[in-house]
């Protein structure tokens, strides 16, 4: 942060002190017990334990520009200790860029903690690509709690891949604070042996003419688990709402487990809203057919987990 207070880089870092002061879902969601993520006290312990912080910062522009940025920040992880991941994005208005964030383990030997926080600030008019990979050895742990504010004509997108960790969590927050913004959030988690991987998000609207879409996807083998708990909660202010969730689950394995809790709290009139969840297994009649066709068993799986919708 000191390297902030550079000549020409006036009131930065001031900027960044208040913005890591928020502590996420503590401050930003004052939600029922009920709605919550769930990870307020391993935010707090995030918010007394970090040391350094990652930050992205794009001063605004007077009008909209072509030109997107794209950063790349990865975190690395080893041995059997924890950590406390920081990373704030804060995107001046009619900016775009393109976030990059990976959490991978140095060797297989890791069994260590990440704990991590990202905060995402995207001002009117800018548009926000997230992209989340955790790739975590098979016996390290990880959780990350990312939230996003996004003003007026502003977009976030969050793309977020999980396959690595014995146990992994993503809690993503999401509220759109002003009119005509929007969001997608796109998931993916592939899970076997006994791994244990979650998604528990948020999406706020508390304004009118918002959009929002939401779709998850899960592949789960051995007697892995996944979760998923998506929330989309619509105030009464919110007219003109569009927003639509789905999550389909493609089980492996008779151990494999999916546990689904799709939600959708609506307070205004005005809206089209949608969500719902799908659960099905490989069918071994189309595996059979692909058989027939030439295709050995193994190559025929393959082939139908790489077209799953």
């Amino acid at each position: 942060i000191d390297a902030l207070s550079a000549p020409g880089i006036e009131n930065m870092s001031a900027r960044v002190t208040t913005l890591l002061e928020k502590l996420p879902e503590m401050d930003m969601f004052m939600a029922p017990q009920k709605d919550t993520l769930g990870c307020a006290k391993l935010a707090a312990l995030n918010q007394a334990a970090f040391q350094d912080v990652a930050c992205i910062f794009l001063r605004k522009e007077e009008t909209v520009t072509g030109q997107e940025e794209t950063v790349e920040v990865a975190f690395f992880s080893s041995g059997a200790c924890s950590s406390s991941p920081r990373l704030l994005v804060d995107v001046g208005e009619n900016r775009k860029v393109k976030v990059i964030e990976t959490h991978v383990s140095l060797d297989e030997s890791d069994a260590s903690l990440s704990n991590g926080i990202c905060r995402v600030v995207a001002a009117e008019g800018s548009h926000v690509e997230h992209e989340l990979l955790q790739q975590k050895a098979a016996d390290a742990r990880w959780v990350e709690s990312v939230t996003a504010e996004v003003a007026a004509g502003a977009s976030y997108k969050l793309r977020a891949v999980q396959s690595g960790g014995r146990a992994a969590r993503l809690n993503a927050a999401i509220a759109l604070e002003g009119e005509s913004s929007s969001c997608e959030m796109t998931g993916c988690m592939m899970a076997d042996q006994k791994q244990q991987l979650d998604v528990h998000s948020l999406i706020h609207h508390s304004v009118p003419s918002c959009r929002s879409a939401q779709q998850q996807k899960n592949m789960v083998g051995g007697s892995a688990e996944c979760i998923f708990k998506g929330s989309i909660k619509v105030d009464a202010e919110a007219q003109q709402t569009e927003s639509s969730q789905i999550m389909r689950s493609l089980l492996l394995s008779k151990k494999a487990q999916i546990k689904a809790m799709p939600s959708l709290q609506i307070q205004a009139d005005d809206v089209s809203c949608s969500h719902g969840a799908a659960l099905t297994q490989l069918d071994p009649d189309q595996v059979f057919y692909m058989a027939s066709r030439g295709l050995d068993g193994k190559d025929a799986r393959r082939l139908m987990l790489a077209g799953f919708p």
